[in-house]
């Protein structure tokens, strides 16, 4: 097998099975995190591990919604699937920033803009263009926004411990990898959210591991 052959076995990767798994992934994570909560009396923690579960379980039913893109409803697969993918990241974003001491509530603030203003942006491209490409472009844009400002400050925060730092170095590389597919989405307008290409698996994939 040649290192081409190898490198497309490993990283070209079917968008559909990734989705699959994503799917699973999040409900698993649900499962463990809803059966801490139940066999822990920390009320504290319990709290932050109900929203995870919740974030995690709509994650989940987005990548179902958007996995059924064309045999449902567009409301529901398109508008309602990416809306449950911002809200989940949301939430993610907002326990990020809770793990962090002393930070102000204007930051959380900062994040429910991001949430509003991410998902206007959705509804004002489905109205005046509804093009697949430009959709994939607003929604690795607001995954990036949404996960932005936890990451700088999981990795330059004064009080950021080194294992925080080390998963602020990760989520910095998911990050990235949606540079590219953002820049991308811009420029070829057949890409679809099955479109199995090199920038697709690798952000699905890095998505997966996270």
């Amino acid at each position: 097998m040649s290192m081409e052959s190898l490198g497309k076995l490993l990283f070209v990767l079917d968008v559909r099975t990734l989705m699959s798994v994503l799917v699973w992934g999040d409900l698993a994570l649900m499962v463990i995190a809803v059966g801490y909560c139940k066999f822990h009396s920390m009320s504290e923690e319990k709290c932050q591990l109900r929203r995870f579960a919740l974030s995690k379980f709509l994650q989940a039913i987005a990548w179902i919604l958007l996995f059924l893109r064309g045999d449902i409803s567009d409301f529901f697969s398109v508008i309602l699937g990416n809306f449950f993918l911002y809200l989940s990241f949301y939430f993610e974003s907002v326990l990020m920033l809770k793990m962090i001491e002393k930070i102000g509530k204007r930051w959380f603030n900062i994040q429910k803009l991001i949430l509003i203003g991410t998902t206007f942006l959705l509804i004002i491209g489905e109205v005046t263009n509804g093009s697949s490409h430009i959709r994939i472009a607003i929604s690795s844009f607001a995954i990036f926004a949404m996960l932005l400002l936890p990451t700088l400050f999981y990795l330059f925060h004064a009080q950021s411990s080194r294992f925080r730092r080390f998963q602020g170095a990760f989520v910095s590389i998911f990050l990235v990898s949606l540079i590219p597919r953002t820049v991308q989405s811009f420029f070829m307008n057949e890409l679809s959210l099955f479109t199995q290409n090199v920038v697709q698996s690798a952000t699905f994939l890095l998505l997966t591991i996270l």
